[in-house]
């Protein structure tokens, strides 16, 4: 499962990043759940994402010095029947781009990156 680093300028505060990472993906649909001062999961769809092997993306955010870490915590690799798996896999890989380009953009709107 992979993960993304998206630069962040100087000054920019986790709570600001977090923030404005939240709005993005809460616009989106996504389920926002804090881990810590740096740190969230956002599950798509709305509903909390519990295995790694389901069909629907679980974002992991982290502030990490001057870089927001977003790591893809679901792979969908599971699928519903045999054979679905890397379909399902792609699909999650591609919502995982959609949702790092949403974070990235607000991010930028924002003057935090």
């Amino acid at each position: 499962m992979g993960s993304k680093k998206i630069s962040l300028n100087s000054g920019a505060t986790p709570a600001a990043v977090l923030d404005t990472a939240r709005s993005a993906l809460e616009g989106k649909g996504y389920l926002w759940v804090s881990t810590g001062a740096a740190s969230a999961q956002a599950h798509e769809g709305g509903k909390e994402i519990t295995k790694k092997h389901q069909n629907k993306l679980l974002l992991d955010l982290r502030v990490d010095g001057d870089d927001l870490v977003l790591g893809q915590g679901s792979h969908g690799g599971g699928g519903f029947a045999a054979g679905l798996g890397p379909l399902t896999a792609m699909q999650v890989s591609g919502e995982f781009r959609k949702a790092r380009r949403s974070v990235e953009d607000a991010l930028k709107s924002a003057g935090l990156a």
